[in-house]
């Protein structure tokens, strides 16, 4: 919170003297102060810090920084950073679609809580609920940078709740178990009427609905993450593998897990199916032994 005061004192001659004095706390908590000689400059300055915007001593230097040119550099941050590409990608679906249209001409230090709820109307007016929702949080991430840049003193986006209605969250419904296991049946009975063997399509469909392990958790699994000699049995999810074919660690700590599994359970099927092809092809390619 900035404050103006009004200052007097004596030079070596005698001669009164007055200043008035606005000091304020930049972002980094350091405190800083600046005279004027005219009152009214004094308060627009004042004025000014009241609403969050960085003076010129602070790094702005009074230039138009657009709301876009500040995403963009918050998205080749982000990357710098390593951030994972789904997620820099989605900032920048973000920006060019929704956001550019809407705030990209502003600039982000005359931005004020005004602008941003009407930003989430105009968001809720032709988009979801909850893609709205995560357009917003990008905008919100960019105004936070914007600070992190001291190119603001404060974030008004940071204090805009988005209103969502529970009338809008959709109601999910879970399947019985019953429903489920005919669902696969169907699913294989083809292969089951051919009398071929269980395909890998079929056995990842039964490892997700058996477990509800992520899409990129699955496309990574190995046979050595199912711990089925332990107790109870389970499987350890260490990495993962994104929509680019590219292996790494997951994108959170509690991404590592273990996920317990039952000894009839679609895993141990998978697991048991590959074993079966493994020592089907080593005992088909071993030289017989002639008696």
């Amino acid at each position: 919170m900035a404050t103006i005061c009004k200052t007097r004192w004596q030079t070596v001659d005698g001669s009164p003297r007055q200043r008035w004095l606005v000091e304020w706390r930049d972002t980094t908590g350091q405190r800083r102060r600046r005279q004027f000689e005219d009152q009214a400059e004094a308060k627009r300055f004042h004025a000014t810090l009241e609403l969050g915007v960085a003076p010129a001593s602070t790094g702005s230097g009074g230039e138009i920084i657009r709301f876009t040119d500040a995403a963009l550099e918050f998205i080749q941050s982000r990357i710098k950073l390593g951030r994972e590409p789904s997620t820099w990608r989605t900032y920048d679906r973000h920006l060019r679609l929704h956001l550019e249209p809407l705030i990209g001409e502003e600039d982000v230090r005359a931005l004020r809580r005004v602008h941003f709820h009407e930003l989430q109307e105009r968001l809720l007016a032709k988009l979801s609920p909850a893609l709205a929702k995560a357009v917003f949080v990008t905008a919100r991430a960019v105004m936070a940078y914007a600070v992190e840049r001291e190119w603001r003193l404060d974030d008004p986006a940071k204090t805009v709740r988005f209103k969502r209605s529970g009338r809008d969250q959709a109601r999910i419904d879970i399947p019985p178990k019953a429903d489920i296991r005919r669902l696969l049946e169907a699913f294989g009975a083809a292969e089951v009427a051919a009398g071929a063997p269980p395909s890998r399509a079929f056995m990842l469909v039964r490892v997700a609905i058996g477990t509800g392990m992520r899409a990129s958790e699955i496309r990574d699994l190995r046979v050595a993450d199912l711990k089925l000699d332990r107790t109870p049995a389970h499987i350890e999810v260490t990495q993962r593998a994104d929509q680019w074919k590219r292996i790494g660690p997951p994108k959170s700590r509690n991404g590592r897990r273990t996920i317990p599994i039952g000894p009839n359970s679609p895993p141990c099927s998978a697991a048991g199916y590959h074993y079966a092809r493994t020592s089907t092809a080593r005992s088909s390619s071993r030289p017989r032994r002639v008696p």
